[in-house]
């Protein structure tokens, strides 16, 4: 009896380390919808933002017209290439931490197996 509730045990412990395991994987998922979301809400924003300065730019005329598109081009790619860079931040945070919490798992989980073979014997 003793033995069949300590396999219980043991086996309730494995549970909670897959299930805290399962929750850092979902949180890295969560992480990496998150920064696609705000990547396309900035990359949108900025469209429009080039749009409407571009409109700003049809009513000048000669080189100042030139200039002035060539600045809002060059602010549209600035900032598309910003949350770029920031989404593919936080992916590879995301991705880092969801390693880290496998690595962590792997340990307890060992020093789970080890604990119990070295009190039961097995």
């Amino acid at each position: 009896m003793k033995i069949l509730l300590n396999a219980m045990s043991m086996a309730a412990m494995l549970a909670l380390a897959a299930n805290l395991g399962y929750a850092a994987t979902d949180a890295a998922g969560s992480t990496k919808k998150e920064a696609k979301a705000e990547y396309s809400s900035a990359v949108d924003k900025a469209k429009s933002d080039y749009k409407q300065a571009k409109d700003t730019c049809k009513a000048k005329s000669g080189n100042d017209k030139d200039v002035c598109m060539k600045d809002a081009k060059a602010k549209y790619k600035t900032v598309k290439a910003d949350a770029k860079a920031h989404r593919d931040q936080m992916v590879a945070q995301a991705k880092a931490t969801g390693t880290s919490n496998d690595a962590r798992y792997d340990a307890a989980k060992d020093d789970c197996i080890n604990k119990a073979k070295a009190k039961y014997g097995k």
